[in-house]
Parts: structure tokens; C-alpha cells; sequence
């Protein structure tokens, strides 16, 4: 009875033992990973904030500032645009005209920023689909792969099956 209960005793032991050494393991290989992370992520952080003239690091500038740019210019226009619009509701309202057609005129002239994307996106749709009927490339709806890159994997195609 004795060599049972020393034996269980010795197993809780080396089970204490193996638990405590398998934490330890694992202690140590999330710390050396992590100082491998570490040490890359400070390595590209010298990297790249050393190399200030690097083509990417300029791209990335130029993208950026030209957003800028653009959703300024954007919304310079939108304003001007909302300005003659009323100007010319003014107008409008002062003309001999119907209640009902000049209010009608009023919303087209105000509200046509918001629909006009739709008139423009459906008419380029359109435009494409002639296109492509007409070349003979497999249609897409402009907004995918361009229809280029449609023709090129033809003709790619076609080299590689001949």
C-alpha cells in the first residue's frame, strides 16, 4: 500500500515537474518569437525611415497629395456648381412658368450632381458592351478587368495553343 501511495506521489510530482517545464517552453518560444518580430519590425521602421527618397515612399507621397488635391478641387466645384444653381432657381422662379414646371426645373437643376453618376455610369456600361460587341472580346461591365487585358489573355491563349 505504501509503494501505491509513494508511486501516485511521485507521478503528481512528475506531473508538477513536466507542466511547470512545458510552460516554461512555452514562455521561451513566444519570447524569442516576439523579439523576432520585434527586431524585424524595427528593422523596417530604419529601413524605411532612412530611405526618404525611395520610389514607393515618393509614390505614396504624390498619391496622397494629389487626393488632397482633387477632393479640394472637388469640393471648391460642388460649391460654385451649388451657387449658380440657385442663382439660376432665382432666375427660374421669376419666369412666367408654372408652379409645377418650375419646380420640377428647380429639383433637375439641384439635384443633378446626385444623378448624374447613375446617367454616366449606366451610359458607360452601355458604351463598353457596343465595344466589346464589336471587337469581339468577351464583355465585362467596365468595371472588373479592361477590356485590354481581356485581349491580351486571348491572344495569350491562343500563342499557348498553338
Amino acid at each position: 500500500m505504501v509503494d501505491i501511495q509513494n508511486a501516485l506521489k511521485q507521478l503528481a510530482v512528475d506531473r508538477d515537474t513536466n507542466l511547470a517545464q512545458y510552460q516554461k517552453q512555452l514562455i521561451n518560444t513566444y519570447q524569442s518569437l516576439y523579439s523576432k518580430v520585434e527586431a524585424e519590425n524595427d528593422f523596417l521602421k530604419q529601413k524605411y525611415a532612412n530611405d526618404s527618397s525611395s520610389a514607393s515612399l515618393q509614390n505614396s507621397k504624390y498619391v496622397d497629395q494629389s487626393r488632397t488635391t482633387l477632393r479640394q478641387i472637388n469640393t471648391a466645384l460642388f460649391w460654385i456648381y451649388l451657387v449658380l444653381a440657385l442663382v439660376f432657381s432665382g432666375l427660374l422662379i421669376r419666369r412666367p412658368l408654372s408652379i409645377w414646371f418650375k419646380i420640377l426645373l428647380v429639383g433637375i437643376l439641384i439635384g443633378f450632381p446626385f444623378y448624374i453618376y447613375l446617367i454616366e455610369k449606366y451610359l458607360y456600361i452601355a458604351m463598353m458592351y457596343i465595344y466589346s460587341l464589336l471587337l469581339s472580346i468577351t464583355y465585362d461591365s467596365g468595371y472588373g478587368n479592361t477590356l485590354i487585358e481581356y485581349s491580351d489573355r486571348g491572344f495569350e491563349r491562343l500563342k499557348h495553343a498553338l
